[in-house]
């Protein structure tokens, strides 16, 4: 089961500083957590985050970080020392924290995983193989990208915006789901958000929502 996991402003732990830590704690970064790095050498690309203040890193061995990790008590701690044993060990300690843990290339010792992104304007596809093969979940991750249309992007935001509009006066769950689905079927809305005419889809959703409100309130 894909769960969408909020770090935003929250701790989490690398041990580990190569090429994987790397991308795990870019990855951190752009979810917005606080994110601190715990190895005895770093690559230059973890370096640059340290340097531009992204990410936190602290020179130590992975194997002396037990202290550190239970004064931070991360979220999330993300595990990549390039030893099994090490990492199998350092694993079990955050999970007896109450920490979640995840291991590269160890799906056996995760409570989850980290699926592939696939990343189009502020839209976020996650694609996951349960950890059984990382490179399938990259290449098809670059197929979804490429699927992904700038009216599908507008959609999203004009569907932000008329949350408000349908849930305020709307009380049947139902109800607000067909209103949501009439709008994005409706082939003017369609029309606008393709012309990138977001205000023009946003007055057409409108009167949409108007028009299901007063046929709901007739029936």
């Amino acid at each position: 089961m894909l769960i969408d996991l909020d770090l935003k402003q929250k701790s989490a732990v690398v041990l580990g500083g190569g090429s994987e830590a790397e991308l795990k704690a870019a990855k951190l970064v752009d979810a917005g957590a606080s994110t601190t790095v715990v190895a005895r050498r770093f690559t230059k690309g973890l370096q640059a985050l340290s340097q531009s203040g992204e990410v936190r890193l602290i020179e130590r061995d992975p194997r002396d970080a037990e202290t550190l990790i239970r004064e931070i008590r991360p979220r999330a701690l993300f595990i990549s020392t390039g030893e099994p044993q090490l990492d199998e060990d350092l694993a079990s300690l955050g999970r007896s924290l109450g920490i979640l843990v995840c291991v590269v290339d160890a799906p056996r010792l995760n409570d989850f995983n980290m699926p592939a992104l696939a990343k189009v304007g502020t839209l976020r596809i996650a694609i996951s193989t349960g950890g059984k093969s990382p490179a399938m979940a990259k290449m098809l991750r670059k197929r979804i990208e490429k699927m992904i249309l700038p009216e599908d992007l507008l959609q999203v935001e004009l569907q932000e915006s008329i949350r408000g509009r349908i849930g305020g006066s709307v009380n049947s769950h139902a109800e607000r789901k067909r209103m949501v689905y009439d709008v994005i079927r409706d082939p003017e809305v369609t029309r606008l958000l393709k012309a990138n005419d977001l205000p023009g889809a946003k007055a057409r959703a409108a009167s949409v929502i108007r028009v299901r409100k007063r046929s709901k309130e007739r029936s």
